[in-house]
């Protein structure tokens, strides 16, 4: 299990010009984790400045009572005014650093909860030394910093010791986030301006939107955390633990979303991010910590993805004027997609916390069903890292297959669009083609599914549009068709192309554009796919390949016309499978 430190931060910091803040520290219940009864201990609350240095505020004496608990109180907090980040530093009579954490200064007029442990220490150290390399104050640094930084051993580590995996952790994400080629310069080449940067940056400290999380929350669950290990034991505030991770996600997402950038931006530049890395010294940490920061990042990334396309489709279905229960339905399908992924990150918690030690203890638990996964001769350590991890894979895998399964669409819901397209186009709902409600399965092939919510409300939208008078156009796109997509031969030519002419086959040109549209981003899709299916470097030509289809996506509703911009981009959305 996990050893917590003893500290919690209790109480708040208290903002205001002339109101001091009070500040609990509590030890955890774990007696060789508390601080020693009847010592002193000096608590020091620091700034961090915009050049990435640190500057002390204010410092207070307490004493630790017989629980290893203190009590202080210190004035002048910066507020985030004044400061993205403040630091608590306790130190004990010799001077000796024996707890740290770093936290956002709140809002004027708020408070800010703030949990201590072994993890919180380790991510201070990391934070603080990526934002001095940095020479900036800069928070998208500061959250990836606790992304890859899982692993409370690293606690006790010189974080200036330049051979120290907490160091080459911190020197490698500076290079990744703010260096060349790395996150903000992806998001800046693309589109991203300084502006939309500057609230971006912002909302990861701070965001009082309803329903958002922010940096606060992520280290107030670490309060919950520290005051869970002293009434529920460890396994409980592990669990709180790996809530806090799944929460980083979703920070990045609300800001974006606020900044008004593209959410499919912010997983392209973690992907920019990613290449980076590989040229910088987190390659050669320790393999315990790599495991548990590759374990880590696996989470990271299915939660990233899971909370754009979330975002995305809930405010297409909404721009489209989907049912409440279409709503409904979505949004329960996503918390449940949510939940799942948050009880990955529970039950595999402690792997990317100790990596080394929970695989030993799974090789000494499922030694006789493990095979040689690695194909060196023995079945060893080794062997149960790639098969916890392959584990963790595919856990997330299933909850995204529920999900998908999950939003399909009733036989009722295909009915009521197939008589809404009818009654637009002024024909019998029977003499509808019957793939107009199915698609064939592609994990099943042969068989037949109903479409997915997201498409059932674009094709009602554009029934209903168009029923009420509107009007839909769309220029075809001119790329070249797959090979792969031997499905597309109208011409019965056993070569895949050309684009079928549905104008010409008697379809009202209305919904001729829209099976335009649907065919055009299937080609497009396919493209995606084909690009890099003998690939030398799959994963680096995929993420060109992910990049060229979202630009392609983007030129394609710019091509539709008769409905707004807005309803141009929410068509394409919701027409398109989910995709993580």
């Amino acid at each position: 299990m996990t050893q917590r430190l003893s500290i919690d931060l209790r109480s708040w910091l208290r903002l205001g010009l002339a109101a001091a803040a009070a500040l609990a520290l509590a030890a955890a219940a774990r007696p060789a984790a508390a601080l020693t009864a009847g010592a002193t201990y000096t608590v020091v609350l620091s700034k961090v400045n915009s050049d990435g240095t640190v500057t002390d505020v204010s410092s207070t004496s307490a004493t630790a009572d017989a629980n290893g608990r203190i009590g202080f109180t210190l004035s002048s907090v910066p507020t985030t005014a004044q400061a993205n980040f403040v630091v608590l530093t306790v130190k004990d009579a010799s001077g000796n650093v024996v707890r740290k954490g770093i936290a956002p200064a709140p809002a004027n007029g708020s408070s800010s909860l703030v949990g201590v442990n072994s993890l919180a220490t380790a991510q201070a150290k990391a934070v603080l030394k990526a934002l001095a390399l940095a020479g900036s104050d800069d928070p998208v640094l500061a959250a990836f910093a606790m992304v890859l930084v899982r692993a409370p051993g690293l606690a006790n580590q010189n974080v200036d010791d330049t051979t120290s995996d907490l160091y080459k952790l911190a020197s490698g994400l500076k290079d990744a986030i703010t260096g060349t080629g790395g996150f903000v310069g992806y998001m800046q080449a693309n589109g991203a301006t300084a502006s939309q940067l500057a609230t971006f940056r912002s909302r990861i400290v701070h965001n009082a939107a309803s329903g958002t999380r922010d940096l606060g929350d992520y280290v107030a669950k670490f309060k919950d955390a520290v005051d869970t290990q002293a009434t529920q034991g460890s396994a409980a505030a592990d669990d709180l633990m790996s809530e806090a991770g799944a929460f980083l996600a979703d920070i990045l997402i609300d800001a974006a979303d606020a900044a008004g950038i593209d959410l499919a931006l912010v997983q392209g530049a973690f992907n920019a991010a990613g290449d980076v890395v590989d040229t910088t010294s987190i390659t050669t940490i320790s393999q315990g910590v790599m495991k548990g920061m590759e374990a880590a990042i696996m989470g990271f990334f299915r939660r990233l993805a899971a909370m754009r396309l979330s975002r995305e489709y809930t405010d297409a279905i909404t721009i489209l004027g989907g049912s409440s229960q279409h709503a409904a339905t979505y949004a329960s399908a996503v918390a449940a997609m949510v939940a799942a992924f948050t009880n990955v990150d529970k039950t595999y918690g402690d792997y990317w916390m100790d990596p080394d030690t929970y695989a030993a203890n799974y090789l000494a638990s499922n030694g006789g069903s493990l095979t040689d996964l690695n194909n060196d001769g023995v079945v060893d350590v080794q062997d149960a890292h790639m098969a916890i991890q392959q584990a963790i894979g595919q856990a997330f895998d299933s909850a995204w297959q529920a999900f998908q399964q999950a939003i399909r669409a009733t036989n009722a819901d295909i009915t009521a669009m197939r008589q809404d397209i009818a009654a637009a186009l002024g024909v019998q709902e029977s003499s509808l083609p019957p793939e107009v409600g199915t698609d064939e399965d592609w994990s099943n092939p042969g068989t037949q599914v109903n479409w997915a919510i997201p498409k059932v409300v674009a094709f009602s939208f554009a029934a209903n549009h168009l029923a009420g008078g509107g009007t839909l156009a769309y220029v075809r796109g001119t790329e070249a068709i797959p090979a792969s997509m031997t499905w597309l031969d109208p011409d019965n030519d056993g070569v895949a192309g050309p684009r079928n002419d549905f104008v010409a086959q008697g379809i009202p040109p209305a919904f001729a554009a829209l099976l335009g549209i649907e065919e055009d981003m299937a080609i497009l899709t396919y493209r995606r796919w084909d690009q890099c299916r003998n690939a030398a470097d799959a994963y680096h030509c995929d993420q060109q390949a992910l990049r060229d289809l979202s630009q392609a996506l983007s030129a394609l509703a710019g091509r539709i016309s008769g409905v707004t911009a807005d309803e141009a981009k929410a068509l394409v959305r919701l027409m398109q499978e989910p995709n993580l």
